[in-house]
């Protein structure tokens, strides 16, 4: 019998002969499957829920909206999507109350995809209640609604509901067994209805504010404006073995999901009952010679299957990239990035096809502070002081080079709000300035006067690829003027999970656009969300709530305009968010793929994808050939073994007779 040697031996030499397989899915399956990697998994896919990118860039292909933005078209533009037209603001008597309305009707016709909470299985039509019943998702206490601040106690009898579900999710707790949906409790105030959602016919809906509400009409532009049917959120509620909604959401859009395996892979397939649907006819100027206007009038999505990889680590992602088994690579999470950091792998990326798309994303990022803690409640001067010690223009030279703008303000480039000549006086480097507002802060030296030591400052920093350096370069930024800062570094979920609940005295901050707009930055330091998401620092300012108040109910222009620099100054100086940087995102795409444009929202793009993946395998067999060299030492290698392994046998064999 061969000994394992001469196996061994035999198998490198076989591998070698046929050039071993290295592709990592064993072979790429049949028709237009898209590879992409994701650092972390989804929080939630409950489009009532979704308040995060991660969450929001799987989620707003699965939900369909009555609104979305034009894929091509920048500035973002708002166009209809299930809706049959623009809407309509109105005003409205109701009751001797005037309200200021927004009207608009979704498509007949519309259906779900099917489903086993389906009678039959079969996706129902979609219509307007299921779109109202979202909304009134709004004001259920125990989801944490990413709408509740813009629809409760807004929009006339949403905080009655809220109430009302309060006591009816206590009446159902009283219950000795859980009850089915006729007899429960919660579902019965769910399909009562809400006077300021009114609802004109089967498609057709109106909702009333109480004040004029220019932005209203964006929030049906993402996941929380989605349909949900009430069959099927009572359906998937965790018992009987069936999973939670947010796990098993219905899709009314482009895709739906297949597979959810949190630490590794989340598969979405295309689905068959998606609305008629096509790729935009024009864009901007340049579109057409990036060849991004050769699917025009094509009905979309292309894709049959999305595999979304989830990669905590950076160096798996830039090998697959490399290998061409990733098609698109983002960096949107790691602050250093091997593939823009090396221009030797750039050229070389280049050379072979590699499309490189990049841009400033609505978005800003810096870190949190608690005014709920004792030691930043009444404590302006300490904030100051911190945010003064950071030196932003060397941060972005060690972790963003060419990749960062300093943020002196919540507002990014690009946005309505943005000033470039607008300056933070607390968003520079002074640790001069830094030590003597800590002595008037009642820590001179950075000495805590109780303990006698550096003052200690914790800080909850997401876990990551290349966060380590960057929490290092924090701890030495505090301590060149005194302070002490002690980082916790968690995963995503417990890092949003610890912002939620507001259990964090310094915590990483950053806010992604849900849309165009100041006031969706603006929001987040608005008194009365406290009680919300938004508000994580619980800022109180009742000048900063009149002036936002008075703005969101102005249409863009001068005037509004000086309201927003007057926020923004008011921000500037309370701090309670330290504002660090504006990023540029910078997606690679393969030169197999097909019509990408990365949206500025990362919202809702997979259904304009398209991969050739006949180019793909033949590319990847390219890339990834064993190189003459090697193989024929990989040959003399197993030769060498299989001698060995012979004389070896041969001297056992001599032995065994003698």
């Amino acid at each position: 019998m061969c000994s394992n040697r001469v196996r061994l031996a035999l198998c490198v030499f076989l591998c070698a002969s046929v050039q071993c397989n290295n592709n990592p899915y064993g072979a790429f399956p049949d028709g237009r499957v898209l590879f992409m990697e994701r650092p972390e998994s989804p929080s939630t896919l409950d489009p009532a829920r979704v308040s995060d990118i991660e969450s929001n860039l799987v989620a707003s292909n699965l939900h369909d909206t009555p609104f979305g933005f034009h894929y091509l078209r920048r500035p973002l533009e708002l166009v209809p999507a299930m809706a049959r037209g623009p809407a309509v603001r109105s005003t409205r008597r109701l009751g001797g109350q005037i309200y200021f309305g927004l009207r608009f009707s979704i498509q007949s016709g519309l259906r779900y995809a099917d489903d086993v909470c389906f009678a039959g299985g079969v996706g129902r039509e979609i219509q307007i209640d299921d779109i109202i019943l979202n909304l009134k998702r709004a004001a259920d206490s125990s989801l944490a609604a990413f709408a509740k601040p813009y629809l409760v106690g807004h929009v006339p009898g949403m905080a009655e509901l809220s109430e009302r579900l309060d006591r009816a999710y206590e009446e159902r707790e009283r219950m000795e067994v859980f009850p089915d949906f006729a007899a429960d409790p919660v579902w019965r105030e769910y399909q009562k209805p809400v006077e300021g959602l009114q609802r004109i016919d089967d498609y057709t809906i109106e909702v009333l504010y109480f004040e004029p509400n220019p932005q209203a009409v964006y929030l049906f532009s993402s996941v929380t404006g989605s349909p949900v049917p009430i069959e099927c959120l009572a359906y998937y509620n965790g018992r009987e073995g069936r999973p939670t909604y947010d796990r098993h959401p219905i899709s009314s859009g482009a895709f739906m999901l297949r597979e959810w395996n949190p630490g590794s892979e989340i598969v979405l397939v295309r689905n068959p009952n998606y609305r008629n649907d096509y790729y935009p006819n024009d864009g901007e100027a340049e579109d057409a010679g990036r060849g991004l206007l050769a699917a025009a009038g094509k009905r979309v999505p292309f894709l049959d299957e999305v595999r979304i990889q989830l990669i905590a680590r950076g160096p798996p992602r830039w090998s697959l990239f490399g290998q061409g088994y990733l098609d698109i690579y983002s960096n949107q999470t790691d602050l250093k990035d091997r593939l823009l950091e090396s221009p030797d792998l750039l050229e070389r990326y280049q050379s072979r096809g590699v499309v490189r798309n990049s841009d400033t994303e609505f978005a800003t990022f810096g870190w949190s502070l608690n005014l709920n803690d004792p030691l930043f409640r009444n404590n302006r001067l300490l904030r100051q002081a911190i945010s003064l010690a950071i030196d932003r223009s060397e941060m972005i030279r060690l972790f963003l080079p060419g990749r960062g703008t300093i943020a002196h303000s919540p507002i990014p480039p690009g946005m309505d709000g943005f000033e470039a000549d607008f300056v933070n006086p607390f968003s520079v480097s002074d640790p001069d300035r830094a030590r003597q507002l800590l002595e008037r802060a009642g820590y001179p030296g950075g000495i805590d006067p109780e303990t006698g030591r550096p003052l200690r400052l914790h800080f909850y920093d997401r876990a990551g690829e290349g966060r380590a350096a960057i929490q290092r370069f924090y701890i030495n930024q505090f301590a060149r003027v005194g302070l002490e800062l002690e980082i916790e570094p968690v995963d995503f979920p417990t890092l949003i999970q610890k912002k939620n609940t507001k259990d964090f005295q310094m915590i990483h901050w950053g806010w992604g656009a849900d849309y165009p707009d100041a006031q969706n930055f603006l929001q987040l330091f608005y008194g009365p969300n406290t009680e919300t998401t938004y508000n994580e620092s619980s800022y109180r300012n009742p000048t900063f709530d009149a002036l936002y108040e008075e703005m969101r109910r102005m249409d863009r222009g001068p005037a509004r305009d000086q309201i927003i620099e007057q926020l923004k100054a008011l921000l500037a100086r309370d701090l309670p968010v330290v504002y660090l940087y504006h990023r540029q995102s910078t997606v690679f795409a393969q030169p197999w793929v097909r019509s990408l444009k990365p949206m500025p929202t990362h919202s809702n793009e997979l259904r304009y994808i398209d991969i050739d993946p006949g180019e793909r395998l033949r590319q990847t067999r390219q890339w990834n050939r064993v190189p003459p060299a090697t193989l024929l030492f990989g040959l003399a290698i197993a030769a060498l073994f299989v001698l060995l392994g012979l004389f070896g046998l041969r001297y056992r064999l001599r032995g065994a007779g003698g």
